[in-house]
C-alpha cells in the first residue's frame, strides 16, 4: 500500500517522538513520496534534496534552493509532525509552514537562513528547533510564544540574544 515509504522507528535527535503510544511514523523522503502520501506521513526528510532545488527554466533561480515546490507541499501535509530541512542553503522558509499545526520537531540546521518568517508563531505544538549552522540568521525573536518549545539548537553567536521567554531554555 505504501510503497516506496519507508516505515521507520524515529531515532534520530531531530525526530524522536516522545509519545506513548506508537514510536513509528511514516517517513516521506522526497516531495513526491509526500504528496503521493500526504494523507500519512508525519515525517518528510528533505537533509541535502535536490528536491528543492529550481527547475523552471524560466525562473531566475534555476539550479538554485527554491521553496516554491516546498510550499505548495506543506500546504497538503496535515499530518505532519517532523520536518528536516537540513543542508539545503535555504535563505528563507515558505509562509505555508504555519499551516503545519502539528510539527513538534523542526530541524533547519546547515542553511544560509536570514530570518525566521513570524508566521512560525502558530507552530504551537514544536517541541525541538535545529537552527545551528545558520551564519546569516539575524535572530531568533520570531520563537517566541512557543509555549511547547522544550529544545533549541543554536550556534553561540545567537545565545546572547535569546528572547526574554527563552532564555529559560538555556537554563534547562
Amino acid at each position: 500500500m505504501l510503497t516506496n515509504v519507508r516505515r521507520t522507528v524515529v531515532k534520530s535527535r531531530w525526530l524522536h517522538l516522545r509519545q506513548s503510544a506508537a514510536s513509528e511514523a511514516t517517513t516521506a523522503v522526497s516531495l513526491g513520496q509526500a504528496v503521493r502520501h500526504a494523507d500519512s506521513v508525519e515525517t518528510l526528510n528533505l537533509e541535502h534534496s535536490p528536491d528543492l532545488l529550481c527547475v523552471n527554466l524560466m525562473c531566475e533561480k534555476v539550479g538554485d534552493p527554491c521553496i516554491c515546490r516546498l510550499s505548495r507541499v506543506l500546504e497538503k501535509l496535515r499530518h505532519l509532525k517532523g520536518l528536516n530541512l537540513s543542508g539545503n542553503k535555504l535563505t528563507s522558509l515558505p509562509e505555508s509552514i504555519s499551516q503545519l499545526e502539528r510539527l513538534q520537531y523542526l530541524d533547519l540546521s546547515n542553511n544560509n537562513l536570514q530570518m525566521l518568517p513570524v508566521s512560525i508563531q502558530q507552530l504551537t505544538e514544536l517541541k525541538v528547533v535545529n537552527l545551528k549552522g545558520n551564519p546569516q540568521l539575524a535572530g531568533i525573536s520570531n520563537l517566541r510564544g512557543l509555549r511547547s518549545l522544550k529544545q533549541l539548537y543554536l550556534d553561540n553567536e545567537l545565545v546572547p540574544a535569546l528572547p526574554a521567554d527563552l532564555e529559560t531554555l538555556a537554563q534547562s
